[in-house]
């Protein structure tokens, strides 16, 4: 048991080095968030048109700089998506080579001031991974209302996990054993105005696989 546990330490160590020397060790370039939105999809997504904000074309709203402090990410692209009817889904990507960036969104609806519903462990199929597990929840503001959610972690191996807590080994041990900086991303999608559980599923599971097309993979 001593054994084991000096193997994750060390390992925590050595990824810890690497992470602190990698652009010297590996010639590793870190991508930038205007990059990162120049891969997102630009069409329509199942009848829903992206909402344009003043400032930045390629998002809807921006994330605060408390945010981008705490997560260190290289990119965040924010985007709202609205039909015909005036139904609106917000869709966030979190884009980043470290492991911090990545945490659970249920605790953060909590700090934002929602209530927790139902929350259920599920997949939805899309056509590029097939069937993928994602966290849905259905939680209530005093504010704002009644809101369903769903999120998913994509890993540097392509396999997604309803929570960082799976990815999280696979993310530190393929960069150990590369020796060169991994990358993983993070959707969230929260629907606005009435949208089914049904239609979320397809929103998000189609927007998933228009990010793997427009990025080439790379996201």
């Amino acid at each position: 048991m001593k054994q084991k546990i000096f193997v994750v330490i060390a390992l925590f160590l050595a990824v810890g080095a690497l992470a602190n020397f990698r652009s010297t060790l590996t010639g590793y370039v870190r991508p930038t968030e205007d990059q990162v939105e120049e891969m997102m999809p630009k069409d329509e997504i199942l009848g829903y048109r992206f909402v344009k904000s003043d400032s930045d074309p390629n998002q809807s709203y921006k994330m605060d700089e408390v945010t981008y402090e705490m997560l260190k990410p290289f990119g965040i692209v924010s985007r709202v998506y609205e039909n015909n009817a005036g139904q609106r889904i917000d869709a966030v990507l979190i884009a980043s080579d470290d492991s911090d960036s990545f945490h659970d969104q249920q605790w953060c609806f909590q700090g934002q001031g929602w209530e927790m519903k139902h929350i259920e462990l599920r997949t939805i199929e899309t056509k590029s991974f097939g069937k993928i597990p994602v966290k849905y929840i259905e939680m209530d503001h005093k504010e704002r209302g009644p809101a369903i959610s769903l999120f998913t972690f994509k890993g540097p191996d392509k396999k997604f996990y309803d929570s960082f807590d799976a990815m999280w080994w696979d993310f530190i041990t393929r960069e150990f054993r590369s020796g060169k900086p991994q990358a993983g991303s993070f959707y969230r999608f929260i629907s606005l105005y009435d949208i089914s559980k049904e239609d979320l599923d397809a929103f998000a599971a189609a927007y998933i696989d228009e990010v793997e097309r427009t990025s080439q993979g790379k996201i």
